[in-house]
């Protein structure tokens, strides 16, 4: 009976993170991020008004400067209200944020006000992407994305909650990158991932081996159609895009979908085609545009034979049964 009451129930024991976020990072973070929403509203300000002022000065209204006045008042108060609500939610929920694994799958607390924790096994993670906006580029700052299977509804996806657990690093360093990576993703092998940093996230780098758009299509993405590229790698399917704001989506080739392609009008025209990576629903979606016939078509076969040898060894579906035996042979 002592034993009982003066033992340790290991089941109550808190995993230590492997991620700490300074509180000062987070906030910052989310500020220069408001700036972007500040941008967005404040050119539909200016757009309604220089509407508005032509119109009045078109039907000869002399005292158009007070009506403007009150117009700005009427929609700038509600506009930067929403714009302060939307920051100060997302600073409240990644507060008191951790990572850590445990011999259930990765589990994730956040929440200043209310704590929210969940586990997710690395069985229900289908696609996982490292992101920087051009705002964050001169910090260093990234943060990674999740599509997960969770068994609830498209409207209960779509909730707070649900939407803050497919965002698994609010903000972070590349060593931060480099530790959730390991743990969402834990079939890549270590010495992987400075590959999928110098040529996907940040890439491309010299001897780059990602299949990108043709040169012809340029056009369609002017400053991003270099980085616009695909790699069937042993571990999963890898999707680089965007260069404002840089993508790099991790698909794992066990719990993949499916690829289609697609050819509209003007991508015959061109001799071009597109792709779409079929996954579960969630905030990455892995759509490509703009490939050569033949590098089409191979996306297709090395997705094919990769995902059919990447699911006959997955054992991440028994990542319980299989932590417990890693655990009993230790010793």
């Amino acid at each position: 009976m002592n034993d009982l009451i003066s033992g340790v129930d290991l089941a109550d024991v808190v995993p230590e993170s492997v991620v700490k976020i300074p509180t000062g990072r987070l906030v910052g973070s989310q500020l220069i991020s408001g700036l972007l929403w500040f941008v967005f509203f404040g050119a539909i300000f200016a757009v309604a008004m220089g509407s508005a002022l032509i119109g009045m000065l078109a039907d000869g209204v002399t005292d158009g400067g007070i009506v403007i006045l009150g117009m700005g008042l009427g929609m700038g108060v509600p506009m930067v209200i929403a714009v302060v609500g939307i920051t100060w939610a997302q600073i409240s929920k990644s507060l008191r944020y951790s990572i850590a694994p445990t011999p259930d799958g990765v589990r994730i607390t956040y929440g200043l006000l209310t704590t929210v924790t969940e586990t997710l096994p690395p069985g229900r993670i289908f696609a996982v992407e490292v992101s920087q906006s051009l705002l964050w580029r001169p910090f260093g700052w990234w943060t990674i994305k999740i599509n997960r299977m969770s068994g609830k509804s498209a409207a209960q996806q779509s909730s707070g909650s649900g939407q803050q657990f497919n965002v698994v690093l609010p903000v972070g360093k590349r060593a931060d990158v480099e530790r959730v990576l390991a743990l969402v993703l834990p079939d890549v092998p270590a010495e992987s991932i400075p590959f999928l940093w110098e040529q996907g996230i940040v890439g491309p780098a010299d001897g780059d081996t990602y299949r990108t758009m043709a040169r012809r299509a340029r056009w369609r993405r002017p400053f991003s159609w270099k980085r616009h590229g695909y790699l069937v790698a042993d571990f999963g399917l890898l999707l680089r895009r965007g260069n404002v704001w840089r993508k790099l989506a991790v698909f794992p080739l066990a719990r993949l979908q499916g690829v289609s392609l697609s050819q509209g009008p003007i991508d015959r025209a061109q001799r071009v085609s597109g792709a779409q990576v079929h996954t579960v629903p969630g905030p990455i979606t892995g759509y490509l545009s703009g490939f050569e016939r033949a590098d089409a078509l191979a996306l297709i076969d090395e997705v094919s034979l990769a995902a059919a040898e990447a699911a006959s060894r997955d054992t991440t579906h028994r990542w319980s049964a299989h932590t417990d035996a890693a655990t009993v042979a230790a010793p």
